[in-house]
C-alpha cells in the first residue's frame, strides 16, 4: 500500500489529501492482455489519464492507459516476470506481473459429431487456437469428460461404444471449452 498525494478537484488543485493507493499482482498469458483496476482508499480510481506507465524489462510485458481510460491495460510478450512501475506526481507502484504460457482461447473436437455402433472405436482429438495464434493437437493436455460413461468411454484418444444411445464428449483446456454429441447405434 503506497500513499499518494492526489488533486480530487477537475479544474485545479483546490482540494489535496492523502490516500492509500493499492493494486493487486496480476498474471497474463502470452500474447494477451489485461485491464487491471488501481484503487484508492478502496475505490477504484476514475480516471487515470495523468498516470505513467514503465515496464521493467520491457520485453516481457507492456503496460499502457485502457481504451476506457479508467484501467492499466497489461499485456504479455514473452514468458517471464516484470514490474510494471505506474507513476502519479512523486509516487510510484509497483505492479507484480507474471507472463504465462500462452492459453487456449479457441478449442475444437474432432471429429465434430460422433455416430457409431456399440464396440467400436472412434479416433478423436482436440484442436486449440492459442493467444499467440498457434493452432495444433491440445488432445494430450485436453481434459475430457463424458456425460454418461454407459453409452461411450474414453480410451487414450478413442472413443469406445458401450451401449445404444446419445451422450456428450466434453472437451477443456485453460479457459476454453467445447463440446460434441455422441449417438451410439446397437
Amino acid at each position: 500500500m503506497r500513499h499518494l498525494l492526489l488533486c480530487l478537484s477537475l479544474t485545479g488543485c483546490v482540494d489535496e489529501r492523502v490516500i492509500d493507493l493499492s493494486v493487486t499482482a496480476v498474471s497474463v498469458p502470452q500474447g494477451a492482455g489485461v485491464n487491471v483496476a488501481i484503487a484508492a482508499d478502496g475505490y477504484p480510481v476514475p480516471n487515470l489519464e495523468t498516470f505513467d506507465f514503465e515496464v521493467e524489462p520491457p520485453e516481457i510485458a507492456t503496460a499502457e492507459l485502457a481504451a476506457d481510460g479508467t484501467h492499466v491495460r497489461v499485456s504479455g510478450v514473452q514468458q517471464g516476470d516484470a514490474i510494471v512501475r505506474i507513476r502519479h506526481r512523486y509516487t510510484e507502484l509497483e505492479l507484480p506481473t507474471h507472463v504465462s504460457p500462452p492459453a487456449v482461447v479457441i478449442l475444437w473436437i474432432e471429429p465434430g459429431e460422433v455416430a457409431a455402433p456399440v464396440g467400436s472405436l472412434v479416433a478423436i482429438r482436440a484442436t486449440g487456437l492459442d493467444t499467440m495464434g498457434n493452432l495444433g493437437d491440445v488432445s494430450a493436455t485436453t481434459r475430457w469428460e463424458i456425460s454418461d460413461p454407459a453409452i461411450a468411454r474414453l480410451d487414450r484418444h478413442n472413443l469406445r461404444g458401450m451401449a445404444a444411445g446419445d451422450t456428450t464428449l466434453h472437451a477443456m483446456i485453460d479457459g476454453a471449452a467445447t463440446s460434441v454429441t455422441v449417438s451410439i447405434a446397437p
